[in-house]
Parts: structure tokens; sequence; C-alpha cells
């Protein structure tokens, strides 16, 4: 009794296998990276992946599996892995994934409550990434994690895009991605070979010596192989080692003696193999193996009367035989099957005429589509069924829906792909033009949007032509070409269309003419409100905001506020994001603080706009800088350039970094200054002012080291080169640098005009140092009176500005000290114990330098406050004897940072640490606690 071959043992791949070991063995010590196994059909490229996965999982690593098929849709191989590892939410709880949930969720549906949006000035396959990378971190562990990819032949852009990102970003995490991918299918095999970051492992065809080894591993009968039966078999597989296995297994089920080779009737190669399988079948089980091979690699065998017009129990019967003959097995999901090697399928459809392949396959492709709701799989499947049946058309409209579907979340290559594959199925499709327009304006591709668009205009005429010249012109707006979006306008000829005025008035504001601009908002918002275009009026009321935003904040407020209600109405939630962005930019300019920008940054987390959500949090990292000194705006300011840098928005890193020099100038750290002012100078795209503004951030240096002229020179410098640049962001630079103009009495009422008719004098911080600089310039000249008036005026602009107030109260100290007006010791006093507390130690020592200078013995302190013994005894500093005292009055955390000119976090800072040398664990038992402590200090 003969046996059939025993389950795979690898056999000839030693070397190869042991590459893949290695890279296994390189995660646990903390090296990823991305291995890329190629080959033809049946060398055994899933046989090596297998073997590794095994590997893999017997080390302790989490191992994901998953695997393309054709027209499989966005990140189908990426989703086929997670699913299966991933189906709890909770594991997108940690901080660090909270940005990419969103992103996320295009990977494991269900992970986020709002869709992700396409955002233009981010790369959706970066973000989806830089998310994907930090998820399999945490899948991982400490021990790491291994995801295996089969049939990347078959994959899609965005796919493909991913595993790009992964390779030049796992090296130094505990991540291995292994996948397989075909040498006849080069476009998809040649990508990612290209990529330096990718180890290729090439499998070639067997030899004698491998294929003897083989076979001897597959036999499991007490004779030995004859030299003539292996000549046989090395001769008809041709080195290849599914076909060794495949010939061997047939004459194992045949049970043909082997000691006569003429009388072995070995087939010449795999294709005669099967149809002599084929042959020993009856007329119906052969149709359903036909059905079978025409519905694709996985078989769902409900589908199969349908293709096969048979009736059940003959399909049944029909797959039994097949199982029998070594064509179908089992799959891994109830009710499929699949064939036991694609080359068997490949065999069969060769069998298969023109005409005969046509029908099954249209009856296989409207198989798929019975009934409604078909899932994305089956529309897929159906396309491929439609390009063979020959219905192009057919075909185009399903790749469309596919299309559509990837471009809702953010696989913007997957669908210009797709498009592009319509398009050449059906080339008269009437909107694919515009659609690709749209994809590729969104991905950033705006040359090839232009490309695709003008080659169909000349094909198109009516409102089709309207809608792709819109569309241009829309793409010419986001590549800032404002003749050429004006251009496209012409050509559309749809003046009536609120379109046509909305355009027209971003292009004019782009060419700086706001009043033109502002005007033809105002018409746009007209017509998109009578003709019931929400989108329209959303943009032109944000062009009217942004054409008021610097000549009346109010009225921009006004208009952003508008945009943001139409938005929230219609439910167009980027537009509302955009709005409420800019207008908690003006609200910004008073209070450093917004509840409207927070909710804009809660929606763009949301929906995965982390691009909006940077923007969002380099304003805030200036506010933090502001409110609450040095550290906490260096602190913000890492945080947002790493998220920044994650998502290769470098424009914003740069940024950042900026502000992250500033707050080490304001610590007086020259070399944390330097190197953060030479990282964001290297940054692609990094904006003008990271080199026309690096001056002023050096001057923080000088500044607060009380080197009023080196300072002075630095901001000349920097607020020269950003003013002859056109740059009017409102940076608190501006501010100082009148101020410490007037201070110094050089060119100090040129610098204060300056200020005044800027677009900066908008922020409460400039308009506060103009101020205090007016009020230097009244004490000179002797108008006592009138300069308390301006400082208190300038004082009052900034209630919650606590680090920026000291500053500029420090600088305008030194000019009342010398020229005898005012109080300048009550404010340096508060300013003192302000930076002694925070841990400001320069601007601390020039407070104490200044106090001298004004004839004031000042002790070394952080705090004005005796400390009794028993307090002191347990750790209680003067500072925390200032704030315990003002806790006992019942002062709330806001009013003691009032009372003391310190940020409300210094005084929770301070309230924390009290409670916990206390042993008390509420503010109610600290105030008793307090009280006691009066009465035993009184106490003889």
């Amino acid at each position: 009794m003969t046996a059939a071959p025993g389950p795979s043992a690898l056999i000839g791949r030693d070397k190869e296998a042991a590459v893949l070991r290695r890279a296994v063995d390189g995660v646990s010590s903390g090296t990823g990276g991305v291995v890329l196994v190629t080959g033809e059909a049946g060398i055994g490229k899933s046989r090596l992946l297998r073997e590794a996965a095994r590997y893999a999982a017997e080390a302790g690593l989490t191992v994901m599996s998953g695997r393309a098929v054709p027209q499989g849709g966005a990140y189908r191989p990426l989703v086929d892995a997670l699913l299966g590892q991933l189906r709890d939410a909770t594991v997108t709880e940690s901080p660090d994934l909270r940005p990419f949930r969103s992103a996320l969720s295009r990977l494991i549906p269900g992970w986020s409550g709002s869709d992700p949006v396409a955002e233009p000035a981010v790369d959706s396959v970066v973000v989806l990434g830089e998310g994907l990378l930090r998820l399999l971190r945490r899948v991982g562990g400490d021990t790491g994690c291994v995801v295996v990819l089969d049939d990347l032949h078959w994959a899609d852009a965005d796919s493909l895009a991913l595993l790009e990102f992964l390779a030049g970003a796992v090296g130094t995490s505990r991540i291995l991605v292994l996948g397989a991918a075909r040498t006849d299918e080069r476009w998809a095999r040649d990508r990612l070979v290209a990529n330096e970051d990718v180890l290729t492992v090439a499998l070639d065809r067997f030899d004698r010596e491998d294929i003897v080894a083989l076979l001897t591993s597959r036999w499991h009968q007490e004779a030995q192989l004859s030299p003539e039966f292996e000549d046989v078999i090395v001769a008809r597989s041709e080195g290849v080692p599914l076909v060794v296995e495949e010939l061997l297994a047939g004459l194992v089920e045949s049970g043909a003696p082997t000691s006569d080779v003429q009388q072995l009737g070995v087939p010449a190669g795999l294709t005669a193999l099967v149809a002599r399988r084929l042959a020993a079948l009856t007329e119906d089980q052969r149709k359903v193996v036909h059905a079978a091979a025409v519905l694709g690699r996985e078989v769902d065998w409900a589908l199969l009367p349908l293709v096969s017009t048979l009736d059940e129990d003959a399909v049944l019967g029909g797959l039994r035989a097949a199982a029998d003959s070594h064509l179908l097995v089992p799959a891994g999901s109830p009710g499929r099957l699949s064939w036991r090697h694609g080359l068997i399928r490949d065999a069969v459809l060769t069998m298969l005429g023109p005409g005969e392949h046509s029908v099954l396959a249209r009856r296989a492709a409207e198989a798929h589509l019975n009934g409604t709701g078909a899932a994305q799989d089956d529309i897929a499947a159906a396309v491929e069924l439609f390009v063979v049946a020959g219905d192009g058309p057919r075909a185009a409209q399903l790749l469309t829906d596919l299309a559509r579907q990837a471009i809702a979340v953010g696989a913007l290559g997957t669908a210009d792909e797709q498009l592009e594959y319509a398009v050449r199925l059906a080339p008269s499709g009437s909107d694919l033009a515009a659609e690709r327009v749209r994809v590729q304006t969104l991905s950033g591709r705006m040359d090839a949007a232009f490309a695709t668009g003008d080659a169909a205009l000349g094909m198109m005429s009516g409102d089709r032509h309207a809608e792709l010249c819109f569309q241009l012109a829309q793409a010419a707006l986001a590549a800032g070409r404002w003749d050429r979006a004006s251009g496209y306008l012409e050509r559309a000829g749809r003046p009536a269309d609120a379109r046509t005025p909305a355009i027209d008035a971003d292009v004019a504001f782009g060419n700086g003419q706001v009043s033109e601009a502002a005007e033809l908002a105002h018409r746009a918002v007209q017509q998109a409100e009578r003709d019931d275009m929400p989108e329209q009026c959303c943009a032109a009321l944000e062009v009217l905001g942004r054409c008021a935003r610097e000549t009346d904040p109010e009225a921009a407020a006004a208009a952003f506020r508008r945009a943001a209600q139409v938005a929230a109405d219609h439910a167009l939630t980027p537009a509302r994001i955009s709005a409420l962005l800019a207008l908690g930019t003006i609200e910004l300019l008073d209070s450093e603080s917004s509840a409207t920008l927070m909710e804009a940054r809660r929606l763009a987390l949301d929906c995965g706009m982390l691009g909006r959500v940077c923007d969002i949090d380099q304003l805030l990292t200036d506010c933090a800088l502001v409110v609450d000194g040095p550290a906490a705006g260096e602190s913000a300011g890492r945080r947002t350039a790493e998220l920044a840098a994650g998502i290769r928005l470098y424009r914003v890193q740069a940024m950042t970094e900026m502000m992250v020099a500033s707050g080490a100038g304001a610590r007086g750290d020259l070399a944390a200054m330097a190197a953060a002012l030479d990282a964001a100078a290297r940054r692609p795209d990094a904006p003008f002012e990271v080199t026309a503004g690096r001056p002023c951030i050096e001057a923080m240096v000088p500044l607060v080291g009380h080197d009023l002229p080196r300072a002075g020179e630095l901001l000349d410098l920097g607020i020269g080169a950003l003013a002859a640049r056109g740059s009017s962001a409102p940076i608190g630079h501006w501010g100082l640098w009148a101020l410490v103009r007037t201070v110094l009495d050089d060119r100090g009422a040129e610098a204060r005009e300056t200020l005044r008719h800027a677009p900066p004098v908008m922020r409460a911080i400039n308009r506060a140092a103009l101020d205090f600089a007016d009020a230097v310039a009244a004490g000179r000249a002797g108008r006592s009176a009138e300069a308390i008036v301006l400082l208190a005026a300038g004082t009052d602009l900034l209630p919650s500005q606590h680090w920026w107030r000291r500053l500029l109260l420090l600088l305008t100290a030194e000019a009342m000290i010398a020229d005898g007006w005012g109080d300048p010791v009550s404010l340096l006093r508060a300013d003192l114990t302000a930076f002694e507390a925070d841990g400001d130690d320069q601007l601390a020592r020039t407070c104490r330098t200044l106090l001298r200078r004004a004839g004031v013995t000042v002790r070394r302190g952080r705090g004005s406050a005796a400390v009794p013994p028993a307090l002191r005894a347990i750790g209680v500093t003067s500072r925390e004897m200032d704030v315990l005292g003002l806790v006992a009055d019942r002062l709330t955390n806001q009013q003691v940072a009032e009372r003391l000119f310190l940020s409300p976090r210094t005084v929770e800072t301070h309230v924390t640490n009290l409670l916990a040398k206390t042993g008390t664990t509420s503010r109610a038992e600290l105030v008793a606690y307090a009280a006691r402590a009066d009465r035993d200090a009184l106490s003889p």
C-alpha cells in the first residue's frame, strides 16, 4: 500500500532559510527590516515564508500573516494580516497612537468614529506608515513582531508605498516584514527590489541534487527510487519544486510501479499532469472544476451552481472529485475552497476555449455581484471577470466605484492606479478624467493632474468640459499657480456658477489684490447660498476672513465663524476645521488660549488630519513659551517637532524647532539653541523664516543675560530680514525689538512707529510691548504720570501671558530706575520671586542686579515668607510657604498665581508638593494643616 507524500520539509533552501532566520534573530536584538523573497510561481516562496513564520513563533515573536489578491483593493495584504491579530480597539488607547487612530482605521475598520480625510498637505501613506509603525511596536512589545505578506506581486500601489515607508523606518525597531513576490510581475517586484532598504532573497530552480533530495523526503515506501526514475522526474519538472511534488503525488495516487521507467507515463510538465487528472473526471465534474478555476484562487462553493448551471448535488459531487484528484483543498474560511497551488488553476484555465472562458467569466462576474451590497472583494473579482468576458465598460464602472472607496480611505495611489486601468478599459469614460485629476491633486501630483486634465479637455464639451475645468482650476489653486487657475476658469465659461467667483477670489488674494478678492468672495458667498453650494460658500467665506484679518480682526472672525457654522450644518468636516483654525488664530492674538482652536484640534485628530494638528500644535507651542516660559515651550516644541517629523511635515518641524531654540535661548543655553537652529535650517522645505528669523532667536541669549546692545543688534537683523520678505507673522520678537530699541534710546521712536503700523501689533504681547516702550519714552521725557498709565495699560493686556509679561517688565524696569519714575522695585521683587520659582536663573540674576542698582539689598531665595522650623523639617520651601499662606486664605490656584505673578501650572505644582510633604490629601486638609502650623509657630 502506497502512502501519499508527507508534509513539506524545507529542502534545497538552506542558504535562503538561514538569511530569513538571521533576520528573525535580529528582531530580538532590536534590528528590524523588510525582506522580499522573489522567484517564479511554484518555486517555493510561500513555503520559505511559512518556515520563517514558524521559526519566529517558536522564538516568542508575534506573527501576523496576510496576502494580496488581484484587484484586492487598498492595503489588502496588511488588512488581512492585522485583522487576524487585532480585533480589540483598546490597543489604540496609548497616547502615542491617538493621533493615528483615524489613519489606522483604513487597516482595521471600526477603530475610529470618524472617516479619515485626505489632506493635500500631507502624504496619507506617510501618516498611515507612522501610525502602523507605532502600532506594530506596541503589538510586538519587548519581544517584537513579524509580519508575513505573500503574493505581493498583486499588491495595490498604496500597500507597496506603505512597505517602502516601513523599509526605511523599521531598522531600529523590533519589527520584521517578510514578503514574497513573483518575478513574472515586474512592476510590483521591481518597485521593492529597487529599494535599497529592502533585502531581496531570490529563489532559483532546483538542480538535480535538490530534486533528488526532495523526492527522497517525500517517498514513503520501502523500495528505493531508481536513478532512471529520478532522471524522468528531473527532466519533466525542469527544476520547479511544485512540479516535482505534483508529479510524485500523481504517481503515488495511481499506484504505478517505478521499476519500469518506460511504463511510468509521467506527463511532461504540470499542465499535462492536470489534464490527465481532469480526464479521469465525468463531464459534470469537469464543469465544476472549470467554474472553480474561473472564479479565482479561492472559491465560495455557493457561487458554483450559478456559474456551472448545475444543481447543488452535482456541484458537491464535483468538488469531492476535485479534492480526490488533488486539485482543490479546503480553505481557511467555512464554505470556501482553494487550489493546491495557483499554477494548477492556471493549468485548468489553459484548457478552456476562448468562448467557454468568456461565458463562464460573465456568469462568475454576475454571481459575485448577485444581490445587493456586494463586498469590495466581490467587486474586485467581478472587475477581472468582466475583463476576461470582454466587457471593458462594465469593468471600468466597477473600477471607478473601487477608486472612490479608495479615495474615501486616503489610498490615493491605489485610486489613481484603478482609474488609470479604467481609462484603458473604457477610453471614452466621461467622468474618469475629472476623477483622476482630483486624486492626483489630493496626492500633491500637480503636474500629473494638469497633464491628465489637459489631455482630456479637447475631447469634452458642455457640462463635462466645465466640470473638468473647475477641477483643474482647484488643482492650480493648490499649486499656487494663479494665472493657470484663471485660465481654466475662462475655459469653463460658467460665470453664474458660484465656483467661478470663489476661485477668482482665491486667485486675487494670491496675487495680493486684497480689495478685489474681498469683493469677489462676497459675490461668491451670495451665489453659493442662492445655489445651495455650501462647500463653495465656506471657501469664499474663508477668503473674506483672510482679506480682513490684518485690518479688521473682528470682521475676519465673523467670516470664519460663519464658515464654521455652514460647514457644521452640512457635515463638511475639513472646511469646519479650516475655519475653526483660522478663528482660533485670531482669538490667540488676545489671550494665548482658545477653546475654538482646541475644538479644531479635536476634530482634526478624529479624522486624521495630522497636518492641521501640527499647525495647531505649532501655535500652541508658541503660546506655551509666552505663558509658562522656556521649559514649557521647549517641551511642547519637541513633541510637535517629533509628530511633524514622523509624517514628514518638515515645514512645521522646522518652525517648531525654531521655538525650541527660542526656549533654549531664553534659558541662556547657547549650545542647545544653536543645535535646534541648525537642525531647523537643514529641514527640507524649511520656510524662509527659519533663516530670516534666526537673529531674533539668537537675541534671546544676550537679552536674558542683559546685554541689551547685542540683543538690539540681533533683533535689528532679524526684524529687518523678516520685514523685507513680507512676513507678517505676529511673533513676540517684534515687540521685544521696539522695547529694547527704546530702552537703549537708539532709534526707539522709529521702531515704535514701525510696530504701531505693522500687522504683528495685533497680538497682545506686541501691543503690550509697544505700550511699555511708549511708557519708557514718556518717562524719559519727564511725563511720569503718562508713563505709569501706559505701563498699567500694557500690563492689563497680559493677564495670562505670565512669563512674557515678566520679561517685558524686566526690560522696562531698567528704564524706570534710570529715569526715576514708577515703582520698579515692586515690579522687580515680584519678577524675582517668579523667576526663582520657575528656575529661570539668568533672569533672576538680572532682577537682583537691577534691584541692587535701585539701592535694594537682595537676599538669594525662592520665596519671601519665613518657614517655621516644623515645616522646614519636612522640606517646605520659602516659595511653597508663600503658596501655603494664600491657600490657607482659601484662594484658588488662579488667584494665587495672580497674587504671586506665577502661572497656574506652577501653583498647581507647589500645591501638589505641599500635599505630598504634609501628608494631606485635599486642599481642605492642607488649609487645616496650615492653620495648625500658624498656631504652633506663635506658641511660646
